[in-house]
């Protein structure tokens, strides 16, 4: 029970989806004994991500019970107890710590092996597996007498830290909803299994109920392939994308063998058809996503199973999307195919509904038309244009258009099982108004350093959300605005990209809000950003 306790402190301390992977890959490794390496799965380890993955048991015991018993045993006046619930917001939290201390642990072994018969709760060292057979499992078996005398003998062996893990699993308040990203990401590295694999598995597994093996089902989770299933193709590398940071592409050779789109603003992501008319969308932050629109999935439904499908959000629009390129068709792989003919691959089926949209070629045939498309400005949604190679190789480039740009400052930090998000703000009379949430632009390492820095940098918390020490300020390219009377600045921003930081700004040179609500318009009737 301490080393769960001490990794799920570490765990949800942690806002970095990486660390959490890492956490969660040492655990499972450590959780699982040398005697079970041959079967890949543990007790310890196969309950630890039961609860990680939002598993649910009926303990058959009621909140208000565990928590008077708490408070008979704290012997606090009734006015001092309730503020203890208010300043902490938990009751696990309250109970946990003002019980009496944890006994001494005994002279035993704690190699020995409780059941659910034993009448001594095991030691406080002792691994999750034990604590769950011996202080969960067994409530929904006992009468109100037993289970009170149960949970008191389990507080009187844990301390605060403990106390209150064991508090969350009888009340259930370890659930989370959906599983963390960093649950699928740890997995993988743990045993190997794809993180789209992972989640897929999940999605189609009633995780709990009676009866119910934790073994088997994580051994289950841990299978090898099945032919047929779901997120096998979706743990492929997305196409590299490298940015032209020059205003004459020539260099790249003819313009022949390069095929120019619009850029897509947002994320891009795999769509893998499989059997039953099902398919799994995986982004490229390593998480599930979901089609939106109703016409949208009933067409992705038509394509055939084993297909695998490139795409890119629009962002800013409504869960739009751009299909980029067909990887794999009805079960064969067309990476040697040219970019074209795997695109032809989908001709053969009837249109797409508006909110899908099929790569097609610009009609420019030379650079400098090109160019000249480019400085236009890309329609709305889009940020530039991407160059890719016909013969359908894997690298290919973003030529970005250019853009307005704001110096604003970071407010604020968001997660919320995921990888962090940052607020950025601009300046009105004298005060700060949130303007955009975005964190495109950001390289993994710099994203990684700035997500630590607000940790440490924390003034105050609002749920998922953190409030950081007005100091750093970003320089925001931004593509387009358009009114939105819902928000506080009164616009929305589509397109924004952090480029650097910059230092010695003040409230004074800060980017105004007039000055970004003067570019309202711009680009939404001619598409110039």
């Amino acid at each position: 029970m301490k080393r769960f306790s001490r990794f799920l402190q570490n765990w949800e301390s942690s806002d970095s989806l990486n660390e959490k992977a890492q956490l969660l890959k040492r655990y499972l490794v450590a959780a699982s004994p040398e005697a079970e390496v041959s079967y890949r799965v543990g007790p310890n380890a196969a309950w630890a991500l039961f609860w990680l993955a939002s598993g649910k048991i009926k303990t058959e015991l009621r909140a208000s019970d565990w928590q008077a018993w708490g408070r008979a045993q704290s012997g606090l006046p009734d006015w001092l107890w309730e503020e203890c619930h208010a300043a902490a917001g938990d009751w696990a939290e309250v109970v946990a710590w003002t019980g009496a201390p944890a006994s001494p642990p005994e002279n035993a072994t704690l190699e020995l092996n409780f059941s659910t018969e034993s009448t001594s709760p095991p030691a406080a060292d002792a691994p999750l597996s034990e604590w769950m057979e011996w202080a969960i499992l067994p409530l929904a078996h006992l009468s109100d007498a037993q289970k009170k005398e149960r949970v008191l003998q389990a507080w009187s062996k844990l301390a605060g830290p403990e106390r209150r893990v064991l508090n969350r699993l009888l009340s259930g308040s370890l659930r989370r909803g959906q599983p963390d990203e960093a649950v699928f990401e740890g997995i993988e590295r743990a045993w190997g299994v794809p993180a789209p694999v992972v989640a897929a598995r999940l999605s189609r597994t009633r995780v709990g109920g009676d009866p119910f093996s934790p073994t088997d089902w994580l051994r289950g989770l841990l299978a090898p392939r099945i032919p047929g299933e779901t997120g096998w193709e979706c743990a492929r590398k997305f196409s590299q994308l490298k940015p032209l940071l020059i205003d004459d592409p020539s260099g790249l050779g003819p313009v022949d063998a390069w095929q120019a789109d619009w850029l897509p603003s947002g994320e891009r992501a795999w769509i893998e058809l499989c059997a039953e008319a099902d398919f799994l969308v995986w982004s490229e932050a390593k998480a599930p996503r979901a089609i939106e629109c109703t016409e949208a999935r009933a067409w992705l439904k038509t394509l055939p199973q084993g297909t695998l499908l490139e795409e890119q959000y629009l962002e800013g629009g409504l869960g739009d999307l751009r299909i980029l390129d067909v990887r794999v068709f009805s079960g064969e792989d067309l990476s040697h195919l040219p970019l074209n003919e795997r695109l032809e691959k989908l001709s053969a089926f009837s249109a797409p509904p508006p909110s899908v949209q099929i790569s097609v070629p610009l009609s420019a045939r030379s650079w400098e038309e090109i160019r000249e498309l480019l400085h236009a400005g890309p329609p709305p949604l889009y940020r530039g244009i991407l160059l890719r190679p016909r013969d359908g190789s894997s690298v290919a480039w973003e030529w970005k258009a250019s853009s307005r740009r704001v110096r604003a400052l970071l407010l604020y930090a968001h997660s919320q099982g995921g990888p962090s998000e940052f607020t950025f703000a601009v300046a009105q009379d004298s005060k700060w108004v949130g303007l955009v949430k975005t964190r495109e632009g950001l390289s993994p390492k710099a994203w990684d350093a700035l997500d630590s820095w607000c940790r440490e940098n924390t003034v105050e918390r609002f749920g998922p959300t953190r409030q950081v020490r007005p100091e750093r300020f970003f320089e925001l390219s931004l593509q387009s605005v358009t009114r939105n009377s819902r928000t506080k600045s009164g616009v929305s921003v589509i397109g924004a990209r952090v480029e650097r930081e910059v230092l010695g700004v003040t409230l004074e040179t800060a980017t105004p809000l007039t000055e970004v609500q003067s570019w309202l318009g711009v680009g939404k009737d001619d598409g110039r950003s």
